[in-house]
């Protein structure tokens, strides 16, 4: 420690005798705000890395990395960002989308932070028929949020259904567990449709997160 110290009082007294110019103590300093001043990408260089560590972790203690908001989340397994996971009562993506298969259907997401959030639904019920009808409940983490029903052949074809998720349900961490209890799902087999055992109830296609100031509704659809 003695030899550091006098090795550093050495390199102030040669820097005293023989100081930089002012266009190289200006020339340093802009290198050094250009490396380190907090810039749009998210601050300091470290603290990029730390948030990056910290995302990472996020991202594999739930298996899935943050549902980005304000933009459309495909259920389908052309969907390249792995924002959904399916815990049960779901069928295996395919290209449009995915079917729950039974009641209830599970499945967990996250984004990140405690908001209100409006949960925009693209989905497809299965009645394939004027005589059939489902009933859907809704629930996060636990609170009953809504209940859709669904009556062919009025139904038939993707519909819009939108759910508003409260701040106070929703923890620190962001995660939200969206269970489907749907009533009346019956299989293609039991339909005499075709040889499908699927208990098929909804057919997913996609979901719009936005998150809500405080004090705003969400818009109702119709």
């Amino acid at each position: 420690v003695k030899q550091l110290t006098l090795l550093y009082q050495e390199v102030l007294q040669e820097h005293r005798q023989a100081p930089h110019s002012a266009y190289a103590l200006s020339r340093a300093m802009a290198t050094h705000l250009q490396h380190w001043y907090p810039n749009a990408e998210g601050g300091w260089p470290m603290q990029r890395d730390r948030q990056l560590l910290l995302e990472t972790i996020e991202d594999l203690s739930y298996g899935v990395c943050r549902a980005p908001l304000d933009t459309p989340l495909t259920f389908g397994s052309r969907e390249v960002r792995r924002w959904w996971q399916r815990i049960r009562g779901f069928s295996h993506p395919e290209d449009w989308g995915t079917w729950t298969d039974g009641s209830p259907a599970i499945a967990l997401f996250h984004v990140g932070e405690s908001c209100a959030l409006h949960a925009e639904f693209v989905l497809e019920p299965f009645i394939p028929d004027k005589n059939r009808a489902i009933s859907v409940a809704v629930t996060v983490n636990g609170l009953l949020l809504d209940h859709w029903s669904f009556h062919g052949p009025d139904s038939l074809g993707p519909r819009q259904r939108s759910l508003r998720i409260p701040k106070e349900i929703i923890g620190d961490d962001g995660a939200i567990w969206l269970v489907f209890n749907i009533k009346n799902s019956r299989s293609p087999g039991q339909l005499g449709l075709s040889d499908d055992p699927r208990a098929l109830g909804l057919a997913l296609h996609q979901v719009a997160l936005r998150a809500l100031a405080d004090g705003e509704r969400a818009v109702e659809q119709p």
